[in-house]
This record gives structure tokens, sequence and C-alpha cells, in this order.
């Protein structure tokens, strides 16, 4: 079964990507993105976050996140089953090298924060 090259997770989106952009710092943090909701996207497992802000005309990136095997991604609203004692929800994702985008919607005035 090929890996999904992709993951939407509420206002949050994965994209494979082959390698990283040069010069980034790797964040302690575990948050990649606080959403429209106020509530922060996560990661659990083993992996590392880069923190890099880039407009494009297409859509917004935020960082770009380095996963190894057993990541899962937490947040209140998204993710697969039921909540944890934490009040949590996980999504499984597969190993590789993402960019993380906030997800947006194209409208005739100007490009806008998906509000999930």
């Amino acid at each position: 079964m090929k890996a999904r090259e992709g993951y939407r997770h509420g206002d949050m989106g994965l994209i494979k990507v082959k390698g990283l952009p040069e010069g980034l710092k790797a964040s302690k943090g575990r948050v990649l993105m606080t959403g429209s909701g106020g509530n922060d996207h996560c990661f659990i497992g083993s992996g590392v976050f880069y923190p890099h802000e880039e407009r494009t005309r297409d859509y917004i990136v935020v960082g770009y996140l380095v996963t190894n095997k057993n990541v899962k991604l937490t947040h209140v609203e998204h993710g697969e089953g039921k909540k944890d004692k934490k009040g949590l929800k996980y999504a499984p994702i597969a190993e590789g090298i993402y960019q993380v985008r906030n997800q947006t919607e194209k409208r005739h005035e100007a490009m806008e924060k998906v509000i999930d």
C-alpha cells in the first residue's frame, strides 16, 4: 500500500516534499500551528519541526516537519477515534518530510485562511 502524499488536518495541511530548505533551525516545541479556533495542531513521536514562514500566491507555509515511524498529529477536534483523557484525538502520519501549510481559500479580494 502506497503512503499518502499529504494530509489535511482541519485548517492545517501537510504536503510531502523531497527535502528541507537550507538554513532552517529546529524548534524544541511540538506545536506546528495554532488553528483558527485557538486550538494547537501538535505532533507526538520521533519528529522535528522547523518553523519557516513563507507566503506564496497559492498558499501559506508555516514550517517543515520531519517524521520517523510512529508520529501522530494531535488536536481536540481532528483525528481518528475517541478523544483520550487529555481531550485529544490522534492522526498517524507516514515517515517523511512535510511542508506544513495553513489551509487557504482564494477569494476575489485576497487569499484568506480557512476557518475550520
